[in-house]
């Protein structure tokens, strides 16, 4: 932010400050836009302040409308400065956003992988009582919690682990920002789902009463909202449940049914593990 000092041109000038070079940038680290807000607002009024100053000792204390008019012209011409002022707030109030933007994204790509799934369900809030096929945006607190105690801490890292890898190897080839349509399809983030759902599914063994956990689960972290907001009565069913599971366990389907895939599985985990997968794949099919 400029200095106070250079921000005011002084006592009886009348001149405006010289404009800011518009080449100039915030540091990288930045301000939080309510505190370049709260500093915008003291440079408005020191400068005013200064004004008013020179003008009451110039006039000895006595103010026309006349002066009040060439004070607020006075002001007028300053206001390049502050305009510079305001947008590179504004810039680094948005260089900011986009950097806690690509760090949330790096920190939970195996999560929003699994949420690819089943995302084209999402509707805004008005609209799910309308679509009985739609889901809320609001579940995916309980659905995080579910997804993590299913695969278990130590696969929930392997699995983080391998996505941010995939994201590095990509980036590598590109720019920071994912084009997520091109993730979707790489095999290797297919395999990591592919083993989430592994893990998922052993936990369907008695479906039903998974199902009943799984609905309570969801619900006890639905995101709460105003009870006048629209969707605010809408609660995660137990269809809602069976059809996000459908969504989900849809490549684990298709995979027992390729032979060879299928074979290395069994080799893998034993073919007790496969019965439970074909359970649970028929169960949600």
């Amino acid at each position: 932010m400029i200095d106070r000092a250079q921000q005011s041109s002084g006592p009886g000038s009348g001149k405006p400050n010289k404009p800011v070079s518009a080449n100039r940038r915030v540091p990288a680290d930045g301000k939080i836009l309510s505190e370049q807000a709260d500093e915008l607002a003291d440079v408005l009024l020191s400068r005013f302040m200064t004004l008013l100053r020179a003008k009451v000792t110039e006039r000895n204390g006595h103010l026309s409308a006349a002066d009040l008019d060439q004070m607020g012209n006075e002001f007028r011409d300053s206001m390049d400065n502050i305009k510079e002022i305001f947008l590179e707030a504004v810039e680094s109030c948005a260089r900011s956003k986009e950097q806690s933007r690509m760090e949330a994204e790096r920190g939970n790509l195996f999560t929003r992988l699994m949420v690819h799934k089943f995302e084209h369900r999402f509707v805004s809030e008005r609209q799910l009582f309308q679509n009985p096929q739609a889901l809320s945006r609001r579940i995916l607190p309980g659905f995080m919690t579910a997804l993590y105690t299913m695969v278990g801490t130590q696969k929930q890292e392997e699995f983080e682990r391998r996505a941010e890898e995939m994201a590095k190897n990509m980036r590598a080839r590109g720019t920071d920002d994912l084009d997520w349509a091109e993730v979707y399809r790489t095999s290797a983030a297919r395999m990591i789902a592919l083993g989430a759902e592994i893990e998922m599914a052993q936990h369907f063994r008695e479906a039903e009463k998974r199902l009943d956990w799984l609905q309570a689960i969801i619900n006890a972290n639905l995101i709460s909202v105003d009870e006048n907001f629209p969707g605010a009565d809408w609660q995660f069913s137990r269809e809602a449940a069976v059809r996000m599971l459908r969504d989900i366990f849809s490549d684990l389907r298709a995979t027992l049914d390729h032979q060879p895939t299928r074979q290395k599985i069994r080799n893998k985990l034993g073919p007790d593990v496969i019965k439970v997968l074909d359970d649970v794949t028929t169960r949600f099919n």
